[in-house]
């Protein structure tokens, strides 16, 4: 496990698992729920991690065929998507996310990147995602977290800052209440142009949601994605106690023409408790 690679305190450390699709264990796993198909990606690249010394501290996969996958094809003919969790409010971090999406995948273009932040307290207790009634047809985030919002705001102009740039081609938001998407919406100077509502609540989509995303030409899309992707739990079980999650990425490569799913993969970060 990680702890054995790492022979003193790290401060923080990085965990990529390259191209998951090529490992044959886990590619027979396919369905399984968000949170254990990254528990089992995590599992398999620490049995064959590679540790790379910087600040912060590399652990990635021998053997990774992720950067000769993306190669393979014209960036014209490939999508690549991602989506960034958030469980805590951090600028530096969001950022931190992005940069080592585009190193890891070697490329100087995302196609879309989809923002889910969900400040801890809302989206657990004691790092176990709260089991409290769903209501059908009812979104709400961030309760009882004071200043989300604006948080998110903050946290958007980072993103907003990649799109400016032509770095990123679309910005997408995860479980926002349409109060919430419409304040970020007014507040952006670049839209978002997905929003995404999770599963558990969109038996009956919200009607205010519906009309709002139809009139303002955002894509309204499902999930099943948890609150919290890596919760203590997970990270107590791959004998990472010492750590907790920062924030985590999973990303996408699509061939355009095809529809097929070329590779796929997570990074996270952890942080050492203090």
């Amino acid at each position: 496990m990680l702890s054995h690679l790492l022979k003193e305190n790290a401060g923080s450390v990085i965990v990529s698992t390259g191209n998951v699709l090529n490992v044959s264990d886990l590619r027979k796993k396919a369905g399984q729920k968000p949170t254990d198909e990254l528990t089992d990606c995590l599992r398999s690249t620490f049995a064959e991690a590679e540790l790379v010394e910087g600040q912060p501290r590399l652990v990635t996969r021998r053997n990774n065929d992720l950067q000769e996958k993306v190669q393979e094809h014209q960036r014209t003919d490939i999508k690549i998507g991602a989506k960034i969790f958030l469980n805590q409010y951090t600028e530096g971090g969001l950022a931190e996310a992005v940069e080592k999406l585009f190193d890891t995948l070697n490329v100087s273009f995302l196609d879309n990147l989809i923002l889910a932040y969900h400040p801890r307290s809302a989206a657990t207790d004691n790092g176990v995602e709260s089991n409290g009634e769903v209501k059908e047809g009812v979104i709400e985030w961030a309760v009882g977290t004071d200043n989300a919002v604006n948080q998110l705001k903050k946290l958007w102009s980072t993103l907003e800052r990649y799109a400016a740039d032509g770095k990123i081609g679309q910005l997408g938001i995860a479980d926002l209440d349409v109060e919430s998407l419409r304040d970020l919406f007014e507040a952006s100077s670049v839209h978002p142009t997905i929003a995404q509502i999770n599963l558990a609540a969109c038996c009956v989509v919200p009607p205010q949601l519906q009309e709002y995303c139809g009139q303002n030409d955002i894509q309204l899309l499902t999930h099943s994605d948890p609150q919290e992707l890596l919760p203590r739990q997970v990270l107590t079980d791959l004998d990472l106690t010492a750590y907790h999650a920062t924030w985590t990425t999973r990303y996408q490569v699509h061939i355009k023409c095809r529809g097929v799913l070329a590779a796929k993969g997570f990074i996270v970060s952890l942080a050492a408790h203090k």
